[in-house]
């Protein structure tokens, strides 16, 4: 049985869309078979019309990151506050045709969605700041939590 632990993003204020890059990859994210992962919203210096949208995405051949998954929305001036999300590698599932989002701020998915595909070659995280004031920060962190045999 493996078990890791991975930093996706550690706590940082954030003012802009980004993705986790480097050694905040899950590597060979095929061996494992399931994971939570958690994102904790500690500081919100936004306004009621900010938002906060973190996906998990899984790279497909050719270097394309697909969203596999996707927090509920943190909207601005809200408190702290802290998301789960349980993912597992699932290549047994019915196919669905739909688009892929490889361009970060194009969701595709429903907040608070999780698809039951395969986990492929890797996994990271990206995350959207929508700022309606010029003036949103969140400071956050996301952490994994993989398991597989």
């Amino acid at each position: 049985m493996i078990n890791t632990e991975i930093v996706f993003a550690a706590s940082a204020a954030r003012t802009e869309s980004g993705q986790s890059s480097g050694d905040s990859i899950l590597p060979q994210a095929f061996l494992y078979s399931q994971g939570t992962v958690v994102l904790d919203v500690t500081v919100d210096e936004s306004t009621a019309n900010d938002k906060l949208d973190v996906f998990i995405q899984r790279k497909l051949p050719g270097g394309i990151w697909d969203t596999i998954a996707r927090f509920t929305q943190h909207d601005g001036n809200a408190a702290a506050q802290r998301y789960v999300l349980d993912i597992y590698n699932d290549g047994n599932v019915t196919p669905v045709a739909r688009l892929t989002d490889d361009v970060v701020g194009t969701p595709v998915l429903a907040e608070a969605t999780v698809r039951g595909v395969p986990f492929c070659s890797a996994l990271r995280i990206a995350w959207v700041v929508t700022d309606d004031s010029d003036a949103a920060s969140y400071t956050f962190e996301v952490r994994g939590q993989f398991t597989g045999r």
